[in-house]
């Protein structure tokens, strides 16, 4: 599992082993939004703020993309062989890691 603050509107996003994202709002402490898809444990997060993006890595060898205002899967990204279980956004690109001995890059434009 893992979390990943978003700036913006204030969210903190937690995701675990139940194959879910839930998103918590900052202000009122309360459940914004559950984001489901992933087909086993909820593995990373990682989060691109300014385009409102957010990440998921997961044991089912996926990385899915979500827009964090509409709390919407916008793409899933497949390659890995083996679960993945890193995830890192940095100057516009996502990168994976997985335990097929492999790391990915994508560049964040592939989510739209």
């Amino acid at each position: 599992g893992g979390a990943e603050l978003n700036r913006g509107p204030a969210h903190l996003f937690s995701a675990s082993a139940d194959q879910l994202i839930k998103a918590w709002d900052l202000r009122t402490y309360d459940h914004a939004a559950t984001l489901c898809g992933h087909q086993s444990f909820v593995t990373a997060l990682a989060a691109q703020p300014e385009r409102h993006l957010l990440f998921s890595a997961s044991s089912d060898k996926t990385c899915a993309v979500w827009h964090t205002v509409i709390f919407m899967r916008l793409r899933v990204l497949t390659g890995h062989s083996g679960g993945l279980y890193s995830l890192g956004v940095h100057r516009g690109r996502v990168c994976s890691g997985s335990l097929d001995e492999t790391i990915r890059l994508w560049p964040a434009l592939c989510a739209r």
